[in-house]
């Protein structure tokens, strides 16, 4: 390419096209400066989470006004760089190097979205005669939070200020503004 001499209006484009593109930059900076406070209090929260916890996200569906939970789903996967926390969430492709070790095979799914609250008490096997029975996904396969209290160690509840009746399996450890962590407590 050659270059060529430039006028006023190749110079008034460039400017232009410039000053479209910081305020761009300058907006998405905006937008984000709430979330990276936020990111902050979820990564100084993670310091309560014992390294190598197998980890169960959930999102209180109590009532009250809640951001859209896509923003703010997948954050409870810093776990998984900050604890070296096993976290059944992250997404998966055939492609993927990484996969579960045969002991979190189970509690590992192809795809999961973020359980909502109430999946908790269903999750939690029953015993009839003797017998577990476990609960099925709408495919015929296993939960793969079916009996999370014997899966999981932690849980990190997104709650945005909502409240809700939780199993008592759960025992907070350490409420942020938008989440609490849990320790899940083990049945006898």
């Amino acid at each position: 390419l050659r270059p060529r001499r430039q006028g006023w209006p190749e110079a008034a484009a460039a400017g232009l096209a410039g000053a479209l593109f910081l305020g761009h930059v300058g907006t998405i900076a905006a937008a984000w400066r709430p979330l990276d406070a936020q990111y902050r209090e979820m990564q100084a929260a993670l310091a309560h989470l014992p390294r190598g916890s197998r980890v169960l996200p959930f999102q209180v569906e109590g009532p009250g006004p809640r951001p859209p939970i896509f923003t703010w789903m997948h954050m409870p996967a810093l776990a998984v760089i900050e604890r070296d926390a096993f976290y059944p969430n992250l997404h998966k492709q055939p492609m993927m190097t990484v996969h579960a070790s045969p002991l979190t095979a189970p509690i590992s799914p192809h795809e999961a979205p973020i359980l909502p609250d109430r999946a908790l008490w269903s999750g939690q096997v029953t015993t009839i005669g003797g017998v577990a029975r476990p609960r099925v996904d709408a495919t015929g396969r296993v939960a793969y939070w079916a009996d999370w209290p014997r899966q999981f160690d932690m849980a990190i509840g997104l709650h945005f200020g909502a409240d809700a009746l939780l199993p008592p399996a759960l025992r907070p450890v350490h409420r942020g503004s938008f989440f609490t962590l849990y320790q899940v407590v083990r049945p006898d």
